[in-house]
This record gives C-alpha cells, sequence and structure tokens, in this order.
C-alpha cells in the first residue's frame, strides 16, 4: 500500500478538529434521541482508514535506543444481525507498516502477510465476543503496532472504531467507564495489561452536513510486561496516559472520526550487575470512516 490516501487524512484531520473545538451546539443544534448503543447501521459495511505512531525509547547505561512503528490500515467492515446482537466481520483491505530500530535496522509490511479476516458479536454497549481473528505470517516483532493498535488481537483493534456505548440516553457532561484487560505470551514477551477509559459526552456539532456527537475519551493503562533479551529477563512495570476525542455520526450510529495521543515513562529492571533503565512511549492514533458510502 502507498501513501497517497495521506493528504486527505491530514485535511480531514484539520477539518475536524476545527468544528470539534466549537462542539457544543447552540438552540436548534443535533441532539442525541434514544440510548446511545450499536445496531447494524444502513448501509450495513463501513470502511476506515487507520493511522497509528508510535516511537518507544530506552535508556540504560547512557545509551539511548529508540524504536519506532508507523502504520496506515485500511479496514472494510460488514454488519448483520445476529440472535446475539451484531455480528461485525473486519478485512484488512490494505495495510502499509514501517518500523524503525536503531538497532536491527527498518522494516516495511503490507497485506500480503496477512490471511482470514476478523469476526466477533457486538452487544449494544459494545461488549465484544472475539469468534475468529486473521492470521499473521512473517511479522512477529511488529505483533505489536502500539497499545490499543496491536493487529494481532481483535478486541485491541476494534476498540478504537467501536468504543463502548452506555446504551441509554445521554446528555451533556455525561460519562461513563470502560476496563480493558489484555494479556499476551508469545515469542517471548508476557504481558498483562489493565486501561480504564472515561467516556464523557462534550456535546454536539455539524460536520460537513451530518450530525455528530463529541465525545471525549480519556484513559489510564498500568500493567507488567516480561521479555527476554540476550538471554536475560527484563521487567517493566508500565504505566501511560491516553487523552482522546470521538465524534459520533448520529443518523449512521458508527465512528465518523476519532484521535488520541499517548504518553508514560516507566523504570526497566534488568538482573545484576546490568543497569536499570526508563523506557518512555509518545504515540497517536487517528481513525476516519470513509465517505463513499
Amino acid at each position: 500500500m502507498t501513501r497517497k490516501h495521506l493528504p486527505s487524512i491530514i485535511t480531514a484531520i484539520a477539518a475536524v478538529t476545527t468544528m470539534a473545538t466549537a462542539s457544543c451546539a447552540g438552540p436548534g443544534g443535533p441532539s442525541p434521541t434514544g440510548p446511545l448503543a450499536y445496531a447494524v447501521p444502513s448501509p450495513p459495511n463501513a470502511t476506515y482508514q487507520l493511522v497509528d505512531s508510535m516511537v518507544t525509547s530506552t535508556g540504560m547505561a547512557g545509551m539511548d535506543i529508540s524504536f519506532g512503528v508507523h502504520s496506515v490500515i485500511t479496514l472494510g467492515l460488514e454488519f448483520a444481525q445476529d440472535q446475539e446482537g451484531v455480528r461485525v466481520t473486519g478485512t484488512i483491505e490494505e495495510l502499509d507498516v514501517s518500523a524503525e530500530n536503531e538497532m536491527i535496522g527498518n522494516t516495511s509490511l503490507d497485506e500480503s502477510v496477512i490471511s482470514g479476516s476478523y469476526e466477533l458479536l457486538l452487544s449494544r454497549k459494545g461488549e465484544q465476543e472475539i469468534i475468529s481473528s486473521p492470521e499473521f505470517a512473517g511479522m512477529p516483532e511488529l505483533s505489536g503496532i502500539g497499545p490499543g493498535m496491536s493487529l494481532t488481537d481483535v478486541s485491541s483493534i476494534a476498540t478504537e472504531i467501536l468504543p463502548r456505548l452506555p446504551d441509554q440516553v445521554v446528555r451533556p457532561g455525561d460519562a461513563w467507564v470502560d476496563t480493558l484487560a489484555q494479556e499476551v505470551d508469545a515469542d517471548g514477551v508476557e504481558s498483562a495489561t489493565t486501561t480504564v477509559v472515561t467516556y464523557t459526552l462534550a456535546g454536539d456539532t455539524v460536520v460537513d452536513g451530518h450530525a455528530m456527537l463529541h465525545i471525549t475519551a480519556d484513559s489510564e493503562t498500568t500493567g507488567e510486561i516480561s521479555m527476554e533479551m540476550m538471554g536475560m529477563t527484563m521487567t517493566q512495570s508500565l504505566g501511560f496516559t491516553t487523552t482522546g476525542l470521538i465524534l459520533w455520526d448520529i443518523e449512521r450510529g458508527l465512528v465518523a472520526y476519532a484521535e488520541s495521543h499517548r504518553s508514560g515513562s516507566w523504570p526497566v529492571e534488568m538482573p545484576p550487575p546490568m543497569p536499570s533503565g526508563e523506557v518512555t512511549i509518545t504515540g497517536s492514533t487517528r481513525v476516519r470512516l470513509e465517505r463513499n458510502q
């Protein structure tokens, strides 16, 4: 996949961000009608573009090592009614991943490493029952595209475009909380993290003729990571925060645009006599619903 979509994304981000700063509409503006919850949208399909960037820096014994990952994903979704909720099938149509590592050089990947699709059941609140996920070949070192953006974890990537909803009528100032737990045990890496997300309805607006709800999404992630490196076990007690916004298309019943920014740092403990160090991360994720449907 090429980067040909990036200029349109940047233009959309600028326009939406400008509109979001004045998201509390006055009299006659759009307002939520009925519970804010998931149902099969009309039409029952959607295409999203997800852009994610993350830089991880490790400082140890006076030496800094940086690892950066940038990804652009085009994800097609199909929705269907199910006895237990909404069945969602997701297919990665295009993928462009580039990684920069000061120690091992640069790596890039495209959609040729993927086989299969995502499939899950979605409740009205956005609770997910995972049915299947695609398989990825030749990319174990890039299985984690970033916190909240791991291609190999269905619930992780789905959270970016299918956030938790309250399934009740909401008004400006109303808030609801979601707690996400994730465990990974693969390729010499073990991790367990917990993320607490607080969503707040900030107000409403109209973007390009479409009525939107402006929802803020702030989260805190804590956990532990253990990995093997050069025959030694390195452990980390991580912690970072994320701030973001969501524009919810009232008519479609889908996220039209979302962005989040994460940052944090935590100590790294190595077995003696190796020195301890510190890890710092910065990153951002942007999601945009294509308007060709």
